[in-house]
């Protein structure tokens, strides 16, 4: 199964719609946010807190969890993360559209 990671800010509106797309195509997925998760703890390496503000942390922070927990892809669902998600995606050998 292939495992994506979303970058969601908290503010987006494009979460459920993401989070369905990923079910239908069954794809795991990985939330990076800028907020930390009610359910984090519950979660582990499958929620992630990054500054979206500071794209070289975030390509860090998502680095370090790949590690870990092997990526497929990098996907940033707003504006925002579209830095951190190129940057990580280069970091971890991803091709970035």
């Amino acid at each position: 199964m292939a495992r994506a990671l979303l970058l969601l800010p908290s503010s987006t509106y494009r979460a459920h719609d993401f989070m369905e797309a990923a079910a239908r195509l069954d794809v795991d997925v990985v939330v990076a946010s800028d907020r930390r998760q009610a359910l984090s703890a519950r979660l582990g390496d499958r929620a992630l807190t990054v500054r979206l503000d500071r794209p070289e942390e975030a390509a860090e922070r998502i680095a370090e969890l790949h590690r870990r927990l092997p990526l497929d892809a990098v996907v940033a669902v707003d504006d925002q993360g579209v830095r951190a998600a190129s940057l990580a995606a280069a970091r971890l050998g991803l091709r970035a559209l």
